[in-house]
């Protein structure tokens, strides 16, 4: 009975043991940056920074910007596993913070001259026109209104084909097998202008976003105090926010 007590200690003890939760050892530092530099020994996390600095877009040729053939390296990456942000690269340069602010700032500068001089109230909007490039707009509507014209283009096509086997002498605008032809790529055309005025017009609303973002965050930075009492907090966090 006197080792009863010694070998009841024993025991709670090693229950206790048993039951507490085992101490995780904590990496050190130098274990994690030496993880994020050799990227588990293949140079991951080289890889990784690369990617987050590299817009797709803007390394694409003129085949991969117009086909968005770019996007097909993410596509099929992301049916393997989840995508993360390192895995989709950095927008396009031209609507960056930093480019996008200053050129709208440097329009809306020579704005505000032109309007001091004239008396005329400032356009916000023109400056940002001017500072994204009309070319760019105007280019994107002559893809829309081209390809809403090749839309007629198969109409036409199918009534000559069904006029051709209806009546045995009407003779076809070229050869029915030609127009058999561009039935099937005509709508490819279509698609591929359609999709790159919407590109550009999404690349504009960005840039737009942005630019306006940015005066909006340097206007609240250098306002006085009086100007600040005009507005409330609320109402700079909803214009930011919208």
């Amino acid at each position: 009975t006197a080792h009863q007590p010694i070998a009841l200690h024993d025991t709670v003890i090693q229950d206790i043991e048993t039951m507490a939760p085992k101490a995780e050892t904590t990496p050190k530092v130098e274990e994690l940056e030496s993880e994020n530099t050799s990227g588990g020994g293949g140079g991951g996390g080289n890889n990784a920074a690369d990617k987050r600095n590299v817009s797709f877009e803007d390394e694409a040729g003129f085949v991969g910007q117009w086909t968005l053939g770019f996007l097909t390296p993410v596509l099929r990456f992301g049916a393997t596993k989840a995508l993360e942000t390192t895995d989709l690269g950095t927008v396009k340069s031209k609507t960056r913070a930093e480019p996008s602010y200053g050129g709208v700032k440097a329009e809306w500068d020579k704005t505000l001259q032109l309007s001091l001089k004239s008396g005329d109230r400032p356009n916000l909007a023109a400056a940002i026109f001017r500072a994204y490039g009309p070319s760019h707009f105007y280019v994107a509507m002559i893809y829309y209104v081209v390809s809403a014209l090749l839309g007629f283009v198969p109409i036409l096509i199918l009534g000559d084909i069904v006029a051709y086997f209806e009546q045995p002498n009407h003779e076809t605008m070229v050869d029915p097998w030609i127009e058999v032809a561009a039935l099937g790529v005509l709508p490819t055309i279509i698609g591929i202008l359609q999709t790159r005025h919407n590109v550009v017009m999404t690349h504009l609303g960005v840039y737009v976003r942005t630019a306006v973002s940015m005066l909006t965050y340097h206007a609240t930075l250098r306002a006085s105090s009086y100007s600040r009492g005009l507005s409330s907090t609320g109402e700079v966090i909803n214009i930011m926010a919208n």
